[in-house]
């Protein structure tokens, strides 16, 4: 039996902690154990199916404020749990846990780059080669969700020996439901308006505010328009306070948080996503297996190019540019089709067992 510790922030509906809870799916009918350590113990809709897979969660320290004491009771958990493989998702911080894990003699240590935010600045680029260095020597195996995401987290000479894992989801969950569509519209009060969405945290890098812009800007050529959040995060606040500036407060649906993500994708008309940085774009993905027009920013790597209605456009052009390609965006297709081009291209969870098998040298 194999024993696996996933390190990561927490638990709540991230995209990390799908991709963990995924990995976990894919191995279910192995003869492997799988814990959690996290630093926010307040579990949400992955980690209530985590625990249901049989996933203990312990807490840690905030390293960055209690580096001694996360150092300490990772050495703990290490010790009690005997694992053989530590899975840590803490991006280009990740050597930290990992000098822990190989000091305690943890022989499978796998650091994974979920992200391509870059800086600016010799201070910055001094940082990121000295933490690329540390990854570097510190774990065994590197993995990444896309090309982009292990440049930005291991550098480009190590980004080529990354094992890419492509972030996968249960294709027929989100194929495209016209009944679940009609009447959650018609739950919603949205009638036949254009239906704008976005799915995931209301933080600054998921750039929100933009999408309100390009809500509003709609509106001023008349179209009847709306946009449906879904997801909550410190910026909400902030985005209300600008859609009442805007008057257009009765446009935009809150819905916070959800279980069923997929339900309210049969809603939109078009998804947007005009995030700063992505390391992948997992809302993007259950976007796309629903059939919908995605338009996503250039900042957001080029994995979704087999789509044949994904649109990457530059925040630099302004939310006049993305209401123009809304307008020309075609939404006469086929939606439920979408789940088969997703299939087909290798982000069904079903192709995800036999890569992990590899990786956690289970085969």
């Amino acid at each position: 039996m194999k024993r696996i510790l996933h390190i990561m922030n927490g638990a709540v509906s991230g995209g990390i902690s799908k991709v963990v809870l995924t990995i976990c799916e894919s191995l279910k009918y192995d003869d492997v154990v799988y814990d959690c350590a996290v630093y926010n113990g307040q579990l949400g809709t992955n980690g209530r199916y985590l625990e249901k897979l049989g996933c203990n969660f312990f807490v840690l320290p905030l390293k960055s404020r209690y580096p001694i004491r996360y150092m300490r009771q990772l050495r703990k958990i290490l010790a009690e749990g005997q694992y053989d493989v530590v899975h840590v998702h803490y991006n280009d911080t990740s050597y930290y846990p990992l000098f822990i894990a190989k000091f305690a003699g943890v022989n499978i240590r796998i650091a994974h780059a979920h992200t391509n935010r870059s800086g600016r600045g010799l201070k910055y680029m001094a940082i990121s080669r000295l933490r690329h260095l540390l990854i570097r020597v510190s774990a065994t195996t590197l993995a990444a969700c896309s090309k982009e995401a292990a440049i930005s987290v291991f550098g480009k000479s190590a980004s080529e020996k990354a094992v890419l894992i492509n972030n996968s989801i249960n294709v027929e969950v989100f194929r495209f439901n016209e009944e679940t569509r009609v009447s959650l519209r018609d739950s919603l009060g949205l009638g036949s308006r254009l239906v704008l969405g976005c799915v995931g945290n209301l933080g600054e890098e998921k750039n929100v505010s933009f999408a309100i812009q390009v809500l509003n800007r709609l509106i001023k050529q008349g179209i009847d328009a709306s946009l449906v959040l879904v997801g909550d995060g410190p910026e909400k606040e902030r985005l209300e306070t600008m859609c009442r500036s805007l008057g257009i407060k009765e446009n935009v649906l809150f819905l916070g948080r959800c279980s069923d993500v997929q339900r309210y994708l049969n809603v939109f008309d078009v998804f947007l996503m005009p995030s700063l940085y992505e390391g992948f774009g997992f809302a993007a993905l259950e976007a796309i297996c629903s059939g919908l027009p995605a338009l996503l920013s250039t900042n957001i790597p080029r994995d979704f190019s087999f789509y044949p209605f994904v649109y990457y456009l530059r925040l630099e052009d302004g939310p006049e540019s993305w209401a123009e390609a809304i307008a020309h965006a075609n939404r006469t297709h086929n939606r439920k089709d979408a789940a088969d081009i997703v299939r087909r291209n290798g982000y069904d969870k079903s192709a995800l067992r036999s890569c992990i098998q590899k990786l956690y040298s289970l085969s």
